[in-house]
């Protein structure tokens, strides 16, 4: 069976808790967060207290905005490695954008460096 790949801007929301992300491919990314998250070793220390302390119905996610890779190929007319850098680039940014509407400093690891 076919999934299509849905890259985009998602958000997940544990209590008063929000965790923006960028993906090429949100659906396979939300279940890596979920399995991380259930084996208590997700990258976001504080993602991983709110699902610690929070009942797992509790979670929420959803897609904030979508664009799929051969939609952006299309529209900015980009090729092959070219257009997929172009596109990370492209979720990057998105990403900032939608954190700073939630008003969120950037996603920081336990090394307190940015990652997405």
């Amino acid at each position: 069976m076919y999934r299509r790949k849905i890259g985009g801007i998602y958000i997940i929301e544990i209590g008063d808790y929000y965790y923006i992300g960028k993906s090429v491919d949100i659906y396979m990314r939300w279940n890596s967060h979920y399995n991380d998250l259930t084996m208590g070793k997700h990258s976001s220390p504080l993602l991983q207290e709110m699902f610690n302390k929070y009942d797992v119905t509790s979670m929420n996610m959803r897609i904030l905005e979508y664009i799929s890779r051969t939609e952006y190929k299309s529209r900015t007319k980009l090729k092959g490695k070219e257009a997929d850098k172009q596109f990370n680039r492209y979720l990057l940014n998105k990403e900032k954008e939608w954190m700073n509407k939630y008003s969120i400093n950037y996603a920081l690891n336990k090394m307190n460096k940015h990652f997405s």
